[in-house]
């Protein structure tokens, strides 16, 4: 037996499309209970991966792979930009937070350089002792660092022989090569053998010995168990002498007095109001709807805040507070559906989701806002990816292994639907099949329009592109792009590179380098700030208004 020590995900963007759900899989198949992640540059990743191992009994050895210059990562000259691959393993929670910690000194603006990067002088001054450092390799200016180890370590880009023809997709769009000038002038092996998969224990002793291998457990073993999970590390909102309890008791008294209630239903207003209270008080969250009010009455002071959108205006508390318009009491609004206690476990608590409309010109401002308040370093946006969906997956595929021209290829992807039309059936698929796909959807639903090009009967593809869309399925939903997420914002009670990585965007500004649900897993309270043009608009309409009384 072998543990791999250098498995990359769909997180090495264009480089691999491995899912955590396609490693258990693998691991499963080969009978390994453990397994390093060591995405490039990044651990964007690691959650999900963390959650499917633990899900699956198996222990989840998490990591990256570092880029190392030659001089201090501040020196930007051509001399310095080639980098060297290390890969760094955490020991424990310690290292852990000492990854986070290096990952946000390398997006620093003034240290990333085409990668996020530092040098070994750099990377010594972090806490070595709770980190393991890996090659394949003898690279002797690495033996400087505590914990080293050359030990064999291939490259699984992707987890099963097969799908290697769907790596060389990712590869095509992201050096932006046909196949076959990509497999001519890049020179790279991933175009010319299927071996960077995940093999077995048998497949690995024909290139490595029995000791080797055993180095790889040897290694795993220094690994201890540990938890990066935690629950909302909400920032402490100030109420003078009183607690955040009954300052929100409080404000929702105020509201009563403020608001036009229904009084012939009065009573239904009060026994809801102590529900309400009830639930968000034992959840431990007053201060989150004491942040939201305070982000709304800012939003006033400058413009115009949208009513209340979704499930938030089913809670009357939202509502006596001035965050949404809308009575949910005279509307018959559940507050079941924007939040419940059921919704908790004993280790994790779940947060509410209040959406806030602002007009898009603001929205820069309000977050200043916020960030002046909270602290800078306690404070930001975050990642999100765009991801091959039915028709771009398909496109690429048709474009790259057959000579169907443009127009041809056009005329069949347009058979598609569109995610946001189907998204209940496809979330239905995922429960039935472990994965979506808009592509298999079609076949399923609508097999007629596909006749001429491929056919899925009993589970097997068949047609003159059958194997073009089978590949073309099983590319859906990898990442192909990492971009800013349009709402969701960061307040934290401590600094956010405490538990999540800090990474540099395509515009230079540091985000938190994670999606939103797994920063919520790891502490993240996340807050939608939607820029609505809409209400730029209004507010122009407004200052027309307001001028023209002036004037009269």
């Amino acid at each position: 037996m072998y543990i791999p020590l250098r498995c990359y995900s769909h997180g090495s963007i264009l480089l691999s499309q491995n899912k955590p759900g396609d490693i258990v899989k693998r691991l499963d198949e080969l009978e390994i209970d453990s397994c390093a992640i060591t995405d490039m540059g990044n651990i964007s990743m690691s959650i999900q991966f963390f959650n499917a191992m633990n899900k699956a009994g198996k222990k989840p050895i998490l990591g990256m792979t570092l880029f190392i210059c030659n001089d201090y990562a501040s020196i930007k000259s051509e001399e310095n930009s080639d980098c060297k691959e290390l890969i760094v393993l955490c020991k424990n929670l310690r290292g852990w937070k000492t990854l986070l910690q290096i990952i946000s000194y390398t997006n620093r603006p003034e240290h990333f350089h085409k990668v996020p990067r530092l040098s070994l002088r750099e990377l010594k001054e972090f806490d070595n002792e709770s980190l393991v450092f890996l090659s394949d390799k003898e690279v002797i200016p690495y033996k400087i660092l505590n914990n080293y180890y050359t030990v064999p370590m291939p490259k699984p880009f992707y987890m099963w022989p097969h799908q290697a023809a769907d790596n060389r997709i990712l590869l095509c769009n992201k050096f932006k090569m046909p196949l076959i000038e990509a497999t001519n002038r890049l020179g790279m092996p991933q175009f010319h053998t299927n071996e960077f998969y995940l093999q077995s224990y048998e497949d690995m002793l024909k290139s490595f010995n029995k000791k080797d291998l055993q180095q790889t457990i040897d290694i795993a073993n220094q690994i201890e168990t540990f938890d990066i999970l935690n629950n909302p590390k909400l920032p402490d909102f100030q109420c003078g002498n009183i607690s955040q309890n009954e300052h929100l008791r409080e404000l929702c008294r105020e509201g009563f007095k403020s608001r036009q209630l229904e009084r012939h239903r009065r009573q239904e207003y009060i026994d809801r109001i102590k529900k309400e209270l009830t639930v968000i008080e034992e959840a431990k969250l007053a201060g989150y709807f004491l942040i939201v009010q305070d982000i709304v009455n800012y939003v006033k002071t400058k413009g115009i805040v949208g009513a209340g959108r979704g499930s938030a205006s089913g809670c009357l508390i939202s509502y006596l507070l001035g965050i949404t318009e809308v009575d949910p009491i005279k509307y018959d609004l559940l507050f079941e559906r924007f939040y419940n206690s059921g919704r908790n476990t004993k280790d994790r608590i779940s947060l509410p989701d209040i959406d806030l409309d602002v007009p898009s010109q603001l929205r820069s401002d309000i977050i200043q806002y916020i960030k002046s308040k909270y602290g800078q370093s306690c404070v930001g946006q975050m990642i999100t990816f765009q991801t091959m969906q039915g028709g771009r997956a398909l496109t690429d595929v048709l474009r790259h292994t057959t000579e169907m021209g443009f127009g041809e290829i056009k005329s069949i992807t347009k058979l598609l639907p569109e995610e946001s039309k189907i998204a209940p059936q496809l979330k239905d698929m995922k429960n039935r099949l472990g994965y979506s796909s808009i592509i298999r959807w079609a076949l399923e639903k609508t097999p007629k329009k596909f006749l001429e090009w491929c056919e899925l009967n009993n589970e097997k593809y068949t047609g003159d592109c059958a194997v073009q869309f089978e590949q073309a399925i099983r590319l859906e939903d990898t990442n192909i792009a990492q971009s800013k997420h349009p709402a969701g914002v960061v307040i934290s009670k401590s600094r956010l590179d405490d538990f999540c990585p800090v990474v540099i965007d395509k515009d230079k500004n540091l985000v938190c380098g994670l999606v939103m649900d797994d920063l919520e897993a790891v502490g993240g309270v996340k807050f939608d700030i939607l820029g609505v043009k809409v209400l730029d608009k209004l507010m122009k309409v407004k200052s027309i208004v307001s001028n023209k009384e002036t004037q009269i």
